[in-house]
């Protein structure tokens, strides 16, 4: 259930919102981001890989689209400290289908990604990987 949550929340997002009426849906992006985020960050140990698989992409798709106003409405060091978060700490997962997950969000956003995010990214990436 929570699965399909996820996906359908980035469904409204990243479908619905731009082709109908996007700046109704400004409003609510900052709550729904922060609450994926807020899971993805404590569901790290969580069983249902599942859940964080569809989370991740959720809020990659939020991010790519609204990435102004979620810096508008957080801070970038908010926003900075959730990616980081979200997304960082899924591309070590034990489960590869979230660390894909993790991976896809982050190409799909990336041109948006605040600077400072996009340096911890960067240093993560020479520490972990090469």
């Amino acid at each position: 259930m929570r699965e399909a949550a996820c996906l359908a929340v980035a469904e409204i997002y990243s479908r619905i919102a731009p082709e109908y009426n996007r700046e109704a849906f400004r409003t609510a992006v900052p709550d729904f981001a922060l609450a994926l985020g807020e899971k993805l960050a404590k569901g790290a140990g969580d069983n249902a890989y599942g859940v964080r698989v569809q989370a991740c992409l959720a809020l990659g798709h939020i991010a790519k689209l609204y990435s102004a106003d979620l810096e508008e409405a957080f801070g970038v060091e908010d926003m900075v400290s959730l990616y980081t978060d979200c997304w960082l700490a899924h591309l070590s997962d034990p489960v590869s289908s979230v660390r894909e997950a993790a991976a896809i969000a982050l190409t799909q956003c990336i041109s948006v990604l605040p600077a400072p995010f996009l340096e911890s990214l960067q240093e993560y990436l020479s520490f972990n990987l090469l």
